[in-house]
């Protein structure tokens, strides 16, 4: 019996009585505030370069390269230094058979010309022998026509005239020979000329095949911006793709990208914090100074659009701002004062209008001026009959069972 009177006494301390106080408010009761609010919107990017020396893919007569060896990047390189090299096989190849096509070329032209001398060399001589044999005959017809009988006479006067025939017909295959020669001569050159030509493209491609630094300076690679990663040995890259590039560490600023969904929301003239990941603790303030005009895929084939964002830098710090560092970036949007400040999640945006609910139940319609990621400013309340949002009012999650 004592220890069933006990119990009843316990219970009695446990069991909270009708007319007590009312528990405590949760912790995370939402409720209306009003103060200032600043949009912010992250992105991410990397330092980049405002000027740089780039190497290019070169142009040879084969579109598409085969990287050969890289540089790693980082590496502090001095002018002339090699930092990149395809495969010139193809090249090597050719150029050997192009000397060849030379040589033959050569040796086409010196037999040809060595021809075309003794040739034109008969046919001098046939025209010294009808110039000789042409004297003759003048001088046989030139006899008075009474000294030899008439048909004497007439065969002298018709021999002249066959003999000049044959001293024009000389001197025309003379002239002949030696335009021909000429002409045969030009053509044999002019293949010589072009294979010599060609042995020297071929030599200047197999030397392009190296890309070597225009000036001392650090090595950073290229990206394939549709694969989302840099350029790797073994890859396969266009003519006046950029490989490698010097940047100018003077000249800095961060390239950031702006999805397309947040079109709008950042402007030229915005201040931003720059963060680079590997100095967390040495935050950079910076301006926005140029925003794309059209998006682009953020990869190949992919259905994400984002515009480039260019944010300035004031100043230079060499030791740690170097290319293609990370960057996390803070824009400082719109900003808003005094203004009615409404928990994020206690606004139902599928509604139309978006409204708030009370704990009590009261449904209150809202505009949105802007948000940030926990907290919306309010612009007015929707309906002008509807009753005010009174500062400290609590309200439902959107979703949250009365």
């Amino acid at each position: 019996m004592r220890r069933w009177k006990w119990s009843l006494l316990l219970a009695g301390l446990l069991v909270p009585r009708v007319g007590d106080a009312e528990p405590a408010a949760s912790s995370d009761a939402l409720t209306v505030t009003r103060g200032d609010l600043q949009e912010r919107l992250l992105l991410t990017g990397a330092l980049d370069a405002v000027s740089a020396e780039n190497l290019t893919v070169p142009r040879t007569p084969i579109w598409v390269l085969q990287l050969q060896w890289l540089e790693v990047e980082g590496t502090q390189v001095h002018a002339g230094q090699k930092v990149a090299e395809f495969d010139n096989s193809a090249f090597t190849a050719a150029l050997a058979e192009k000397r060849l096509a030379a040589l033959q070329a050569a040796d086409d032209l010196d037999k040809l010309r060595a021809q075309n001398e003794l040739t034109t060399l008969d046919k001098a001589a046939d025209v010294d022998k009808a110039q000789a044999e042409l004297d003759k005959a003048r001088a046989t017809a030139a006899l008075p026509r009474g000294s030899l009988p008439e048909r004497d006479w007439q065969e002298n006067q018709l021999d002249l005239q066959r003999k000049q025939v044959a001293y024009a017909k000389a001197k025309d295959d003379l002239e002949s020979q030696k335009k021909s020669a000429a002409f045969d001569a030009e053509v044999k050159q002019i293949a010589l000329d072009k294979s010599r030509r060609e042995i020297q493209e071929a030599e200047k491609a197999t030397q392009d095949m190296e890309l070597k630094a225009p000036r001392d300076g650090i090595v950073v690679i290229g990206d394939i911006p549709w694969l989302r990663r840099k350029i790797e040995v073994g890859d396969t890259l266009d003519q006046g793709f950029t490989v490698v590039s010097l940047p100018d560490l003077g000249t800095m600023r961060v390239k950031a990208m702006l999805s397309d969904v947040d079109d709008g929301r950042v402007a030229v003239g915005m201040k931003a914090t720059c963060t680079i990941d590997a100095f967390s603790e040495q935050p950079i303030e910076g301006v926005v100074r140029e925003i794309a005009p059209v998006a682009r895929e953020t990869s190949q084939n992919s259905q994400r659009r984002a515009f480039d964002v260019i944010i300035e830098l004031p100043g230079i710090d060499r030791d740690r701002m170097l290319p293609g560092l990370s960057v996390k970036i803070e824009i400082h949007g719109r900003e808003v004062h005094d203004a009615t400040l409404v928990p994020r999640r206690a606004i139902d945006f599928d509604a139309a209008p978006a409204h708030v609910r009370s704990v009590d139940g009261q449904t209150y319609p809202v505009d949105v001026a802007l948000c940030d990621a926990k907290v919306c400013a309010l612009r007015s309340v929707a309906d002008a009959s509807a009753a005010p949002l009174a500062t400290g009012l609590r309200l439902r999650a959107v979703g949250e069972a009365p």
